[in-house]
């Protein structure tokens, strides 16, 4: 008789500000991950003030996380490799941040509210949304008239990002934009 053992090993998937990478996982390749921790959610749950990654790991780990390719062209194919190497820097040290989060948590007896909100995210449904040009923050002050030209200049600029196969933030940014 043989004895069979099944061994299953779980991995977690650790994000920080999980819900646009979610976006793009289901859009791009109809993928949910399972059995996440967003150090993101763990922060809030912290009660921390500067949530972002670079705030983390500096109060966490006295990292300086480098911002220099933060608003690349990450569609252009191939990634270079000082690309490649910003995006394994952004992630190298996440595991320890989720380590240091997570022990933080158990401490203050948070954790479950945090694998709660965890499983929850699992559960949500993400659909990716493009920017409709009344969702730009301000737009609706405007008058009807700069409305309609704003408008214009916005499906514009959509087209044109299309056509050259780039964001739209590389065309003119919203700001921008809303100047003219």
């Amino acid at each position: 008789k043989i004895l069979r053992l099944s061994c299953q090993i779980v991995i977690q998937k650790i994000f920080h500000d999980v819900s646009f990478d979610f976006r793009i996982l289901y859009e791009q390749f109809s993928c949910r991950p399972r059995n996440i921790f967003d150090t993101q959610i763990a922060a809030l749950l912290l009660g921390k003030e500067r949530i972002g990654l670079g705030d983390l790991l500096k109060e966490y780990l006295g990292i300086e996380k480098e911002r220099k390719y933060q608003m690349a062209d990450w569609t252009k194919r191939p990634l270079n490799t000082e690309l490649l190497s910003y995006a394994v820097k952004d992630t190298q040290h996440l595991i320890e941040l989720r380590d240091l989060l997570k022990k933080e948590l158990l401490t203050k007896g948070r954790l479950p509210w945090a694998e709660e909100e965890f499983a929850a995210l699992e559960r949500a449904e993400f659909t990716y949304k493009e920017q409709d040009f009344l969702d730009v923050r301000g737009v609706k002050e405007f008058s009807p008239e700069q409305r309609g030209v704003f408008k214009k200049l916005f499906l514009l600029r959509q087209r044109l990002a299309k056509k050259v196969d780039r964001p739209v933030h590389f065309i003119i940014n919203n700001a921008r934009l809303k100047e003219s």
